[in-house]
Formats: C-alpha cells, sequence, structure tokens
C-alpha cells in the first residue's frame, strides 16, 4: 500500500475484526502503549500485528476467583506466563423477605437460571481448578486489559482440553501470523469509495442549503403578504374613518342651518309682535303705519 494513503482509506480496507481470535493472554495484559496488541482509538477494535480483533477466547485454568457487590472476576491462566481477568455482571440474587425461611437460608446451590449473568455467560459449576473456555470482548480497568466474559464453557476432560489447544494453535498459525496486505486493486476501490462518500456528503450539503435557502423565501413571502394584506385593512379602516368623519360633518352642517333658520323665524314673529304692540300703543300714528304696511 502506498504511503500516501489515508486513515479512511485504511480503515475502508480493513476487513470485518476476526471472530473470536484466539491470542495468549500475555500479549493482553500489557497496556496499548507496551503489548503487542494495539488499540484503535474510540473503536473498541484491537490489533494483534495488522490484524483488526474485537472479540477474542481463551483456554485456561481457573487459579482465583472473586465475587463482588455486582460483579464477578475470575482469574485465567492459559499456559502463555501470564494471567488475565475474566469479568462480568454478577447474577441477580433472590429478594430476601422478612420471615423466618429468609433467616434460615438455603444452602443448596441456585438453579440454572439463576446463575447466568445480565451479560451472558452461565456461571453454574464455575470455581477454582476448573479448565475452561471463555469468549468475550477486551477492556482496560485501571490502565489493566481484562476479558469482558460474553460466554464461557467448562471443559469436561483432557481431550477437550487439547482440542481447544490444538484450535488456537491452528487459528494462530494459519490466520494471526500471516500478515495482512493491501493490494493496489483494493487501494483503488477504497479510494473509489472514499471519493464517492466525499462526493455524497457535498451534495446532502448542497441539497440542505437549497432547501434552507427555499424556505427562508417562502418565509419572507408569506411575511410579505401579511404586511400587505395589513397594510390593505389599514387603508380601508382609514376610509371608513374619513367617510364617517364627512358624515357626521354634513349632519352638523344641516342641523346648524335648521337652527340657524328656526332663529331667523323667531326673531321676525318677535319683531312683528314688537311692531303691533308699537301700533297698538299709538292709535293716532295708525294711518301712518297702515302706509307703511304695518
Amino acid at each position: 500500500m502506498s504511503s500516501d494513503a489515508t486513515d479512511d482509506d485504511l480503515a475502508r480496507a480493513v476487513p470485518e475484526p476476526l471472530p473470536w481470535a484466539e491470542p495468549d493472554a500475555g500479549p493482553l495484559v500489557p497496556t496499548a502503549r507496551r503489548g503487542r496488541v494495539c488499540a484503535a482509538r474510540g473503536q473498541g477494535i484491537y490489533f494483534h500485528l495488522n490484524h483488526p480483533i474485537k472479540w477474542v477466547r481463551l483456554t485456561g485454568i481457573i487459579v482465583a476467583m472473586d465475587e463482588f457487590y455486582n460483579r464477578v472476576c475470575i482469574t485465567i491462566d492459559d499456559g502463555s506466563g501470564a494471567t488475565i481477568e475474566a469479568t462480568c455482571l454478577a447474577p441477580p440474587r433472590p429478594e430476601a423477605t422478612a420471615t423466618v425461611a429468609a433467616v434460615a437460608v438455603s444452602t443448596e446451590r441456585l438453579a440454572d437460571d439463576a446463575m447466568v449473568s445480565p451479560d451472558g455467560p452461565k456461571l453454574r459449576g464455575i470455581d477454582i481448578g476448573k479448565v475452561v473456555k471463555v469468549k468475550g470482548g477486551i477492556r482496560e480497568f485501571r490502565g489493566v486489559r481484562q476479558l469482558a466474559m460474553k460466554a464461557i464453557a467448562i471443559l469436561g476432560d483432557t481431550r477437550a482440553e487439547v482440542g481447544a489447544w490444538k484450535e488456537g494453535a491452528r487459528f494462530r498459525e494459519d490466520v494471526l501470523r500471516v500478515p495482512w496486505v493491501v493490494t493496489a486493486e483494493e487501494e483503488r476501490r477504497c479510494r473509489e469509495e472514499a471519493e464517492g462518500e466525499r462526493w455524497r456528503v457535498e451534495e446532502e450539503e448542497r441539497r440542505k442549503r437549497r432547501r434552507e435557502r427555499r424556505a427562508n423565501r417562502e418565509k419572507d413571502g408569506d411575511e410579505g403578504g401579511k404586511e400587505k394584506k395589513s397594510r390593505v385593512e389599514k387603508e380601508k379602516a382609514e376610509a371608513r374613518a374619513e367617510a364617517k368623519a364627512e358624515e357626521d360633518a354634513e349632519v352638523i352642517k344641516a342641523r346648524s342651518e335648521k337652527e340657524k333658520k328656526a332663529r331667523e323665524e323667531r326673531e321676525k314673529a318677535r319683531r312683528a309682535r314688537a311692531i303691533q304692540r308699537l301700533v297698538s300703543s299709538r292709535p293716532d300714528e295708525a294711518g301712518k303705519y297702515a302706509a307703511l304696511g304695518f
């Protein structure tokens, strides 16, 4: 593989993590910096040489077994010169009741369903001195590697133990010790896939921006329509107010003219009455007033 290959290209070329790889406990025990099994950051995948490994399988004898409040810890010696701890959640405990029966606790072993860890392993019969085959993932606790158990089985006799050892040796010889090489064809395919993925991401970003611009235009259009409608309604209200004001002015004007005419009529009648009284008070001048039209 050429030296200018990116991490993404290498990640695409990496095959699926090996199912149930069987490295010895020795490489698993040290930290990632010192050990031969190195961790991929944030992926939960480790590497033996250049083989990606997520699950491991170990065969060995149980040399210690501890049970904490909610966790079972089994120490396994696989004959590689190092031991490793295999852990899982402790099986749920039966709830005690405040009765005499709760005080007289039975010494019989729990049933099979009560010896199953929430993580999966069936722990019935597991004890110090048993030869077991353990499967699980790799985890770290306070800088020390452990095996997160997913399954555990007791090897009943020497024949089963020898078969497990042969299976592990064959797997290490045929798979783990064979270097994994990326061919030029695989590198080209990975690069094409990476370019295609980048193009799809960029195209999706462009579509997203177009959708956002369209939504903004529609939003601005809706706001403009609302403003126009509000302006029209305001103009109509102003026109109605002006019409009402003109109508009120006409009514006031008509009322004023009517009142003025009534005042003139009253003034004319008052003057007529005054003249009549004047004529009546001067009978000797009646002829003169008659000539004047009174």
